[in-house]
């Protein structure tokens, strides 16, 4: 009995490990391709990841708010392209890249930049259906700091020329770390499932 639970605690323990080992490969992996300005880029697109909101009002979550007001800061700078607005749809009181693309069209943003993605339900969809759209084509992606090493670390393995820009509020609390830690543990599960299978 004695050494089975000295197993079942070894194996827990190299499971921990492995789970902090991941979170960090994704944060120094991604790390150097976030940006603070994209002013050089030419051909960018920008990728805005969904945040749920209250559809009673956009500023309902100051998630929401962070990334559209970010989007709102870059789009003037964009040359020629596209922002696609990539986020889940679940009925017709819940449909983030509607919100998304009411709130730019509040704000003055010309519609025709504007791409709804309404299959982006998780960040590995909204990522390959930019793949899938655009190719290896460069990209911006706005969101918050953790979940932005998940998308970016997501993009790269697929071979995007992918850059993050971060958008407030921050996300460096226990409830998004532990969030993240096993959000990236499927992440790469399902980056491995998608490699096998093409």
């Amino acid at each position: 009995m004695k050494k089975y639970a000295v197993f079942v605690f070894k194996c827990i323990g190299i499971i921990i490990l492995l789970l902090f080992v991941n979170y960090a490969t994704y944060t120094i992996y991604a790390g150097q391709f976030i940006v603070d300005g994209i002013s050089g880029f030419r051909n960018t697109n920008l990728l805005v990841l969904g945040a749920g909101n209250s559809p009673k009002s956009d500023l309902q979550n100051p998630r929401f708010t962070g990334r559209m007001k970010t989007t709102l800061l870059l789009a003037p700078l964009i040359k020629s392209g596209h922002i696609i607005l990539s986020g889940k749809v679940d009925n017709k009181f819940y449909n983030e890249p509607h919100h998304m693309a009411k709130y730019l069209l509040k704000k003055k943003i010309d519609g025709s930049l504007l791409v709804k993605d309404k299959k982006g339900s998780n960040t590995f969809l909204s990522v390959k259906n930019y793949k899938t759209t655009y190719g290896n084509s460069c990209v911006v992606i706005i969101t918050q700091k953790m979940h932005l090493s998940r998308a970016l670390f997501i993009a790269r393995c697929m071979g995007i020329e992918a850059y993050g820009y971060i958008a407030p509020p921050p996300t460096d609390d226990a409830v998004w770390f532990f969030y993240e830690l096993f959000a990236r543990a499927k992440s790469t599960c399902v980056l491995l499932h998608y490699f096998a299978t093409r």
